[in-house]
């Protein structure tokens, strides 16, 4: 019996699904983790919600943006 191309893709994203499905299972079954009773880092929340000032404002919109600064920020920002 011959299977298409099309055919043989299918089964193999297929079998690699249970492979990856069967994988979590086993694993979870095996390890069992409990919550935490205390977490482990804090959060500064006031800090987050402070908005962000007129002056900053401001200097942010009239501030030029290059497509190259932009590209800069991108690639420093994906830097390991």
């Amino acid at each position: 019996m011959h299977f298409s191309l099309w055919e043989k893709l299918g089964f193999a994203l297929l079998t690699a699904t249970w492979v990856a499905f069967g994988a979590n299972y086993v694993g979870n079954t095996i390890i069992h983790t409990e919550p935490l009773a205390e977490s482990a880092y804090k959060v500064e929340v006031e800090a987050a919600e402070q908005a962000p000032t007129a002056e900053v404002a401001s200097a942010e919109e009239s501030a030029p943006v290059s497509y190259t600064h932009l590209r800069a920020q991108v690639i420093n920002s994906l830097a390991l």
